[in-house]
């Protein structure tokens, strides 16, 4: 997803973003989720990352800007991210609860 991001290809970012979010949501990593959603929404919380070296450097490439690439930071949730979770029934819970706090947002 970096490389697409420096390269500019936003149909290079949706396809390894959905191919990032499938694999996650097959092997039910919600705590992977939940950072992925949270690194799109722009709410990675600082100080965790300080604590944690291997997500200190999760999301040095996505900008604080409203959009990535030409998308809608929300409408990737929306058309990318909740529609793989819901493909797996143990994330149910996670996924009705993304689902609520991205509807809330708008």
């Amino acid at each position: 997803m970096a490389c697409a991001l420096a390269l500019g290809s936003a149909s290079e970012f949706e396809y390894w973003l959905s191919m990032y979010a499938r694999s996650l949501a097959i092997c039910g990593y919600e705590s992977l989720l939940r950072t992925l959603v949270d690194m799109l929404i722009g709410r990675i919380d600082k100080t965790r990352m300080d604590d944690d070296q291997s997500s200190g450097n999760l999301c040095w490439w996505i900008s604080d800007a409203a959009r990535i690439l030409s998308f809608d930071r929300r409408k990737l949730i929306t058309s990318i991210i909740i529609p793989e979770m819901s493909k797996n029934r143990a994330l149910q819970r996670i996924t009705n609860e993304i689902a609520v706090e991205i509807e809330s947002l708008r």
